[in-house]
């Protein structure tokens, strides 16, 4: 073999080979130092509100405070209802006796009835007057009144009672007084017309009195009214006694 000729030119370069696998991962370098801090960015945007949070515990009572100003009344309220009733007391003192009264005046009525007439007797304010009347008739005829206390010996206002009673021809007047005297009068009547009475004796007391009563005073009574009406509450004795007079006037109506 011959000698080995010069080296030939260098030819073109080829194209570029595919790229070959990658190679394993070499080892971790060391650590670099820290950079420096870099500046503060900008603030963000304020983010949403968090959930409420528990509840926490209750602090300590605080100090009390000062004592705040009056207020004003309030309305009344309504009334409540009615307590129960309390026990009686105790029976209170007698009290003392009251002054005495005013005195009030006798009023009394005795009646009789002989054959057709019916005669009369009767006290109003310390008076004796006596009535005659025809009673066999309806109505009964009008009352003859005369009164006695205007004749002499009439025992005065003390009279309180009277009674009549018929014997023959006459009427007996009765009176009793408030002392207990007992004094009689008589009457003298005839036929059968009432205005046929006349009584003009005097009034004579009783004597012993009763022994249970003490004596009545005796003797006119200058208080004795002197007025000719009827006696009241006797108007039933139809049509009212306008035949009335005192026996001492001397006045005798007609038959």
């Amino acid at each position: 073999m011959g000698p080995t000729g010069a080296a030939g030119a260098t030819g073109l370069t080829g194209p570029t080979g595919p790229t070959g696998a990658t190679g394993a991962t070499g080892a971790a370098g060391a650590a670099g130092s820290i950079g420096a801090t870099g500046p503060t960015g900008a603030t963000g945007t304020i983010g949403l509100t968090g959930p409420t949070g528990p509840t926490g515990a209750t602090g300590a009572t605080g100090a009390a405070g000062a004592t705040g100003a009056a207020g004003t009344v309030g309305p009344t309220g309504p009334s409540g209802p009615t307590g129960a009733t309390g026990a009686t007391g105790p029976t209170g003192a007698v009290g003392a006796t009251g002054a005495t009264g005013p005195a009030v005046a006798c009023i009394a009525l005795d009646t009789t009835v002989d054959g057709i007439s019916q005669y009369l007797g009767v006290v109003r304010n310390g008076e004796v007057i006596v009535g005659r009347q025809t009673v066999s008739t309806q109505p009964p005829s009008a009352v003859f009144w005369i009164n006695l206390s205007g004749n002499t010996g009439y025992p005065g206002s003390s009279v309180c009672g009277v009674g009549v009673a018929v014997q023959s021809n006459n009427l007996v007047v009765t009176a009793l007084t408030t002392g207990g005297g007992v004094y009689e009068t008589v009457c003298n009547k005839t036929g059968t017309n009432p205005t046929n009475l006349v009584c003009t004796s005097a009034w004579v007391q009783v004597t012993p009195s009763p022994a249970r009563l003490p004596d009545g005073a005796a003797g006119p009574d200058p208080a004795v009214a002197t007025d000719d009406r009827a006696p009241a509450g006797l108007t039933a004795a139809t049509p009212g006694p306008t035949e009335y007079r005192r026996a001492r006037s001397g006045h005798r109506p007609k038959a």
